[in-house]
């Protein structure tokens, strides 16, 4: 074969094979299938509460369940930035203190608003290790998910990726148990979700140490 005909035959397969989709589409897609497996997990196991409906109408409620939601956006945002190598550990970071002031604002005025004796209550709840199980529990599929998709990049710290994982993957699972949870203080949120995230998170560093390397 003649190098032209070499070339015109290389040229040709590379035009008939569908060019590769971004690392955001396989993102995307790992966070609906974690979503959709951990949600239908949850109504088949806990079901939602029973005030739901009711519950929506309540800043508590809202705010619990906003906050997560926007940790998972920021999250994602931060992962898909880390994936690159040439972006710093720093650079990717800013988006997280969102979610973060949100429920500090949150706390704040719990506490200005409620009387001290009640702080203890309204911050242990009555089912913390509950809580703190079940996002763990919910944050497994969505975990794997994220680290396999995030596999296409090339990050420059793979445990700090995969801590990103993590951290999405746990704000993805405390989002779906926020439904069954009829403990709405932010104070419950900060001690107990962030606890849960906070495992899941330090989880994915230890996985994506390994499985984030190229």
């Amino acid at each position: 074969m003649r190098t032209s005909e070499l070339i015109d035959k290389l040229v040709a397969d590379h035009a008939v094979q569908p060019p590769p989709k971004p690392i955001a589409h396989h993102l995307v897609m790992a966070i609906a299938g974690g979503l959709a497996i951990s949600a239908a997990w949850l109504l088949i196991t806990l079901g939602l509460r029973p005030d739901i409906l009711a519950a929506l109408g309540t800043w508590r409620f809202d705010l619990k369940l906003g906050a997560n939601l926007l940790l998972v956006i920021a999250a994602a945002w931060a992962a898909l930035r880390l994936s690159r190598p040439t972006t710093t550990s720093l650079s990717a970071m800013p988006a997280l203190l969102v979610p973060a002031l949100l429920l500090l604002v949150a706390i704040v005025y719990e506490l200005v608003t409620v009387p001290p004796s009640a702080w203890p209550s309204r911050a242990m709840g009555a089912n913390g290790l509950m809580c703190l199980a079940n996002i763990m529990a919910l944050s497994l599929v969505p975990l794997v998910a994220t680290i396999y998709a995030l596999r296409r990049g090339a990050p420059m710290s793979p445990a700090l990726m995969g801590a990103i994982s993590g951290l999405l993957a746990g704000a993805l699972g405390a989002s779906i148990f926020a439904t069954h949870c009829t403990e709405d203080s932010p104070l419950f949120v900060a001690i107990w979700y962030a606890l849960a995230i906070g495992l899941t998170s330090m989880g994915g560093l230890v996985i994506g140490r390994h499985a984030l390397r190229w």
